[in-house]
């Protein structure tokens, strides 16, 4: 959608990034969670589809801010669940994703802060 709907170029950069290594992210979870008999859910959570109903009726500058929030908000979020899943998971599969997968999700949030503040900076 930042693709689409942002006005900036580092946004719209973002969310191909985060586009393009979340889908082959989810590729290797798919294959991970077969092999270990877990079943991913095939929907949005309700928080999920809020923000993408949120995020579908805002255009321009409005759009952009949302979105930077989101992201920043939403890679935390994560950083801290994959932190969490390093330390107390004993599958050694699972634990190896989530480590493969960490530096990603911080530099997501990196550039998605940069978008930020630059964003705040020009409001």
């Amino acid at each position: 959608m930042a693709q689409q709907k942002s006005t900036q170029k580092d946004i719209k950069e973002l969310g191909k990034l985060i586009e393009t290594d979340h889908s082959k992210n989810m590729e290797k979870l798919t294959t991970l969670a077969k092999k270990e008999s877990i079943e991913l859910p095939s929907a949005l959570t309700d928080q999920g589809n809020d923000d993408y109903e949120k995020l579908s009726k805002l255009s321009g500058t409005s759009f952009d801010k949302e979105y930077c929030d989101m992201m920043v908000s939403g890679h935390k979020g994560a950083i801290s669940e994959y932190e969490n899943e390093i330390k107390e998971t004993k599958n050694s599969d699972i634990k190896a994703f989530a480590t493969a997968t960490l530096p990603q999700l911080r530099t997501h949030l990196e550039h998605a802060t940069m978008c930020k503040n630059k964003y705040d900076k020009m409001n």
